[in-house]
């Protein structure tokens, strides 16, 4: 898996900022497919709600024990959006972001 630059494109017709394709500099086309949301029951908790949704309405909710592997966050909450990058070589991307000691750190890594 290989991990890429978080890049905003401002170039936005209508204003706003696009969420760039790290593999692609000319094509910031990607479509969500799935999210996955981490929610700690408290700082350094073991057990975290794990909230899975996938695109057609797809989802499961589960409480886990030690499910950090996961997790973008190895202490608090976390979020994983997946995307599918139109023209890239890369069949599926992950934005994680991680909560830490107030701060969010935003990460791209390949999936497939």
């Amino acid at each position: 898996m290989k991990d890429y630059k978080v890049q905003l494109d401002t170039k936005s017709e209508e204003g706003q900022t696009i969420l760039a394709d790290p593999t692609n500099d000319d094509i910031n086309c990607m479509h969500i497919s799935r999210i996955t949301i981490f929610d700690r029951k408290r700082e350094d908790s073991e057990e975290v709600s794990v909230c899975k949704y996938e695109k057609g309405g797809h989802y499961q909710i589960t409480n886990e024990i030690n499910s950090n592997t996961d997790n973008p966050s190895d202490r608090r909450d976390g979020l994983i959006i997946y995307f599918n990058p139109e023209g890239s070589t890369t069949k599926e991307l992950a934005l994680e972001i991680a909560q830490h000691k107030g701060n969010m750190y935003l990460n791209w890594r390949s999936v497939k």
